[in-house]
């Protein structure tokens, strides 16, 4: 579905632009429990499918809900150096923007194969067995 609806579908980055992620305070005081946010995780894109280039940061805000953290795709857990496929509508890239985001490791879509191979996580080497 994002596929064929995308404008815009493109590798980022989570960065470490910004150190430190805590919570958002307003007005000198923590947002009330349900309506927490926390810092921004900043996302470099590195590679497109699809729409225009740009190497500019973007930024996805996470939002606790009673549901847990919740964000964009799967970006919730996101880490420095974790690799994601945006999909997006026309327009500069922003959070308002985005269609979907899935972790690069998660592709199965075989026309995005291919795109996302050197992108994924190699897996971890088989210990040698041993043949005595």
């Amino acid at each position: 579905m994002a596929l064929s609806n995308a404008d815009a579908i493109f590798i980022a980055r989570d960065t470490n632009w910004t150190p430190i992620r805590r919570r958002q305070i307003r007005n000198g005081r923590p947002l009330p429990v349900g309506i927490i946010s926390y810092a921004p995780s900043y996302f470099k894109p590195v590679a497109w499918f699809r729409g225009p280039r740009t190497t500019a940061l973007f930024q996805i805000r996470m939002t606790m809900t009673d549901c847990g953290l919740m964000g964009t795709g799967d970006t919730a857990s996101s880490q420095p150096g974790d690799v994601y496929l945006f999909f997006a509508h026309k327009g500069p890239t922003s959070q308002k923007r985005l269609i979907d985001a899935i972790a690069a490791d998660r592709i199965n879509d075989p026309a995005l194969m291919e795109f996302v191979a050197k992108y994924r996580r190699k897996p971890a080497a088989s210990p040698a067995l041993s043949t005595q």
